[in-house]
């Protein structure tokens, strides 16, 4: 995302890739901002308003990362970083493609 460009009309769309880790950090902040990355919060018993507040923001940095390496692996396995939000999901700690993007990366390999 280093340098900014701009968008010109009749000029064929090109996915944003970040070149570095400080810009999948920084996409995958604005994607948890926007509301892009929902992922079932934690369950806490007995939380205090102070440890709430604490509480929110350990989740949103858990988000974050969430979305990071969620864009990390899409980017590994061919995934435009937006894609990779929208078809990868993390259970248990592993990485799972599911959706469109099984058979899309399928038929880019040539193997379906």
């Amino acid at each position: 995302m280093g340098k900014a460009s701009t968008m010109q009309v009749g000029k064929p769309l090109a996915s944003i890739m970040p070149t570095s880790l400080d810009d999948v950090a920084r996409l995958a902040k604005l994607a948890v901002m926007a509301g892009l990355v929902i992922v079932p919060k934690r369950r806490r018993k007995g939380d205090d308003e102070e440890d709430e507040q604490a509480a929110e923001a350990s989740e949103e940095n858990r988000l974050i990362a969430v979305a990071t390496m969620t864009i990390l692996h899409g980017m590994e396995v061919g995934l435009p970083p937006m894609q990779a939000l929208q078809t990868i999901t993390i259970i248990n700690g592993r990485p799972l493609v599911w959706s469109d993007a099984v058979p899309a990366l399928l038929w880019r390999a040539g193997s379906a």
